[in-house]
């Protein structure tokens, strides 16, 4: 009976110490798990948190109603190009390049957002580096002094940040043609007075000289209207952008960045000029060449013999176009004369004075106009032939219907 009642307290005594056990190792696993949980965990967070504080991107984009997203450096100071830089060339000096420090970084560590080949360094005729976007050298403004300023863009209209995506359509300046529109290659894109606002009439071998410009989306600089910018559906059935209405064009001699061999080719081709409302010249450029006028009236038929003329005297003369028509068939001038000739154009359509050798037109002209579209009137000014003779001069825009007789005389000494 007593080693009974012994082995019941034994048995009880050992059930009592298995669930114990039990209980116990339960716990630990709970716990052991719960740690190495909490554990990974704050692995993860920390590393996460140290990529994040580490990587100092050089470059990265900002973004600003108005303006969209655009390069900021890494302390996020606004980046910008140049309308007269050309793709591989910067060209700020003197008090310029002092209000537009150059954005020259030691390396290039970008977001996923950009491309770390789109940026190189460029060495500048000064010897200094400049950090360049797509060939585009880069610059700060001096004004902004505060992380996402852009107090820089469009400043005097040749200032603009660098958009991101990348523009489709850029600004370029240079002297006489002013800011005129390039793609983002910065080739030149032109339009022609051939053509109709909504139409293009360019075909054939002038097409394969002129090709279209067809980028299917519009990202533009600040200062340039996107309701500016549309599309036509050409003959053959392809799409080509225009600006203000005209057909956009490239032209096939250009070859690089900031060439405009195109302009005035013919009289009737144009870079693309926001301050004109179609293809001209800019308006700031009525006066071709400078030279000494005189107010001197020309005969419209003969030079004057009732006073002494030498070569290289100065003459004005004055032409109209009104109905198709020019209101002279003959015009007369002494070899060398620095000739003004006032046109104007009084009908709504273009039309242009040029000079040719003969009847021809045979290329290289001796002068060759600005187109413009009247009425309005407009300055040349351009040095007759030094070889008497009677040469020839046309609209052309309307080459067949528009011309005349351009006769140069030997200077005469009658009236001593």
């Amino acid at each position: 009976m007593h080693n009974m009642k012994f082995r019941s307290i034994y048995l009880v005594i050992t059930i009592l110490i298995a669930s114990i056990l039990l209980v116990s190792a339960g716990c630990s696993k709970t716990t052991s798990t719960t740690t190495a949980t909490t554990t990974s965990s704050a692995v993860q967070t920390t590393s996460t948190t140290t990529s994040a504080t580490t990587t100092a991107f050089t470059v990265k984009t900002a973004s600003k109603t108005g303006i969209g997203d655009f390069l900021v450096d890494s302390k996020g100071m606004t980046l910008y190009y140049f309308t007269k830089d050309v793709i591989g060339k910067s060209t700020p000096t003197g008090a310029v390049l002092a209000a537009w420090p150059l954005f020259n970084p030691s390396n290039f560590v970008v977001p996923s957002s950009l491309q770390a080949f789109d940026f190189a360094v460029i060495t500048r005729d000064d010897g200094q580096k400049v950090a360049t976007y797509k060939g585009w050298p880069l610059y700060y403004y001096a004004k902004d002094l505060a992380s996402g300023d852009t107090l820089g863009e469009a400043v005097g209209g040749v200032w603009f940040v660098i958009k991101v995506p990348f523009y489709t359509v850029m600004l370029q300046n240079k002297a006489v043609i002013n800011n005129y529109l390039v793609d983002s290659k910065g080739m030149t894109l032109y339009w022609t007075s051939l053509d109709t606002a909504g139409k293009s009439n360019v075909t054939g071998t002038i097409l394969a000289n002129w090709p279209v410009f067809a980028s299917a989306n519009t990202i533009i600089p600040s200062s340039l209207n996107s309701a500016d910018f549309g599309s036509i559906t050409r003959t053959d059935g392809s799409t080509q952008r225009t600006y203000k209405g005209w057909p956009l064009y490239y032209y096939i001699n250009d070859k690089t960045s900031g060439d405009t061999i195109g302009q005035g080719v013919n009289g009737v081709w144009f870079a693309a000029n926001p301050t004109s409302s179609g293809p001209a010249a800019p308006a700031t450029t009525t006066t071709i060449t400078a030279t000494t006028t005189a107010t001197t009236t020309a005969s419209t038929t003969t030079a004057p013999t009732t006073t002494t003329t030498v070569a290289g005297t100065p003459i004005t003369i004055n032409l109209a176009a009104q109905n198709m028509a020019f209101d002279k068939n003959s015009i007369t001038v002494t070899t060398g004369a620095a000739v003004t000739l006032i046109f104007n154009n009084k009908d709504t359509i273009p039309h242009n004075f040029a000079l040719y050798t003969n009847s021809s037109a045979t290329p290289p002209a001796i002068f060759v106009g600005q187109t413009v579209t009247g009425p309005t009137t407009v300055t040349y000014t351009f040095t007759a032939p030094s070889t008497p003779g009677t040469y020839f001069f046309r609209c052309d825009v309307h080459p067949t219907s528009m011309t005349g007789s351009f006769i140069v005389t030997a200077p005469s000494t009658s009236g001593y």
